[in-house]
């Protein structure tokens, strides 16, 4: 028995360390840039705003907005000094915007052809943007850059979360009411070469906003808060993004200090809302 207990106990010591190191294996998430690299991705995004407002004469607004495009991001240059510069062609875009359930005119035909360019030294560290007003305005310039943003500073192991401050999938531009937004990512599982990443989103406004109402857009100041979650594949060996969904709940107050004649006390036009947002990515093979 003795010696049966022996050899159990030494099997078991030369098993911990082959434990041990698979379970601290780790991935580089970020990718490595390389002039020439292309990828076209089909991108989604739709967003639903309710404005309720408080008394009779408050804010009122019911926005719908989505639309899909496709992308073809294309690495251009990579520098001696690690400047990356990339581009990325809006191939086709179908949008829609409605506002009372009314069609908006739509830029989707002047977007057709037009490229956002982008300059940066590595993940989260923009150093330029060149974008057309039509992409800014529709909030696909905002969706394309927050993809440079989630990825981890260092390799990391299954079951290691790290923190960003940026957006994670998904485009404050397009609501008009601009936030922060906190995220804590987690790496959970690796199959293959896909690793799959879920995110815990928490969102907090506070100061100046524009939002859209059947009048026209309405300067106000707003303060919020929500929630949300995100869920990411990437390719470690491609060293690229194959699928990403964003989801957002987000609510709070609003007011548009309406000016007044001289002599006159101003008065405050007040309203409540709610903002739901749902953002995808998509390789296409």
């Amino acid at each position: 028995m003795k010696t049966r207990a022996k050899v159990i106990f030494i099997l078991l010591v030369m098993l911990m360390p082959l434990t041990s190191a698979a379970a601290q294996e780790r991935f580089k998430l970020a990718p490595a840039f390389k002039q020439g690299q292309q990828e076209r991705y089909t991108i989604t995004a739709q967003v639903d705003q309710v404005i309720t407002p408080t008394g009779g004469d408050g804010i009122s607004s019911n926005v719908h907005r989505e639309f899909t495009a496709t992308v073809l991001w294309r690495t251009v240059g990579v520098d001696d000094k690690g400047i990356i510069t990339q581009e990325a062609t809006i191939e086709e875009v179908s949008y829609r915007d409605l506002i009372e359930g009314k069609d908006r005119p739509s830029s989707e035909n002047a977007l057709t052809g037009q490229s956002v360019h982008l300059k940066f030294t590595g993940p989260g560290n923009l150093l330029k943007a060149s974008i057309p007003k039509q992409a800014a305005d529709l909030g696909l310039a905002d969706m394309l850059v927050s993809l440079l943003r989630w990825f981890p500073g260092h390799d990391v192991s299954t079951g290691q979360s790290w923190n960003s401050t940026e957006p994670a999938v998904y485009s404050g531009g397009r609501s008009g009411i601009g936030r922060t937004l906190d995220t804590t990512y987690q790496l959970v599982s690796v199959d293959g070469d896909t690793a799959v990443i879920n995110g815990a989103i928490t969102i907090n406004q506070s100061g100046g906003a524009r939002v859209s109402t059947v009048d026209g857009p309405l300067n106000v100041n707003a303060i919020g808060a929500g929630k949300g979650k995100s869920r990411f594949e990437y390719d470690v060996a491609g060293n690229r993004m194959l699928s990403g969904e964003t989801e957002i709940r987000f609510e709070g107050r609003l007011a548009n200090v309406v000016p007044s004649a001289t002599g006159e006390k101003s008065r405050s036009r007040e309203g409540s809302f709610v903002e739901t947002a749902k953002f995808t990515i998509r390789i296409q093979n």
